[in-house]
């Protein structure tokens, strides 16, 4: 859905909300709306690069939170600011003023740090029950680079790819930890099955 609203000067302002967990679309809209930003993509129903096409001229696009929308998660940010660099645009914050052409690196930190904080890992407790103080900060900092569990159960269920390809795919995972969480990858073993003798 794309939202508009007229502007008192005529001048177009666009922005981009997309739902990332208890950070929702609505919340986002709600914000730019009263921030005087006059047309809402919403990435739910829109492409990321749907949005970039809709700006005109030097329009930048704005979001709440500079690159929070773009996730969940560094590998599928980094997806969307690649397209964002190949189209030539930029991506404002609204609330800080904070460009993505200037202010890039800056903006992805935040970004992951916003991830790292909403990703559900053991408690610092728990973590030093087991006599592994830090294990708690180390789960939550490889759970926010590590690509998402479906994208990588897609990966490693394709037997048309050898294992090694599979794993160098899916980034942040290990042979192990696939195999925990997927089980063993169902590629045929090629060998006929044996037919059993009929008695005579």
């Amino acid at each position: 859905m794309v939202t508009s609203k007229s502007s008192m000067n005529g001048h177009v302002r666009t922005g981009f909300v997309k739902t990332q967990g208890k950070f929702t679309a609505v919340y986002q809209r709600e914000i730019l709306e009263a921030a005087g930003v006059t047309k809402i993509v919403d990435g739910d129903e829109h492409t990321f690069e749907y949005a970039l096409n809709l700006l005109r001229g030097d329009e930048v696009l704005e979001t709440v939170d500079g690159f929070r929308p773009l996730g969940p998660g560094r590998y599928t940010i980094t997806g969307e600011l690649k397209i964002l660099r190949k189209s030539g645009r930029a991506i404002m914050d609204h609330r800080t003023g904070e460009r993505s052409d200037c202010d890039g690196a800056l903006m992805l930190s935040a970004a992951l740090a916003k991830e790292l904080g909403k990703r559900v890992g053991p408690s610092t407790e728990e973590a030093r029950r087991r006599g592994h103080a830090g294990t708690a900060k180390q789960w939550a900092e490889l759970q926010a680079t590590r690509m998402p569990k479906d994208e990588a159960k897609v990966i490693w269920q394709d037997t048309s790819i050898s294992k090694k390809q599979a794993l160098a795919d899916m980034h942040g995972w290990t042979e192990s930890t696939a195999y925990r969480h997927f089980k063993r990858r169902r590629r045929p073993s090629g060998r006929p099955k044996k037919r059993k003798k009929s008695k005579s």
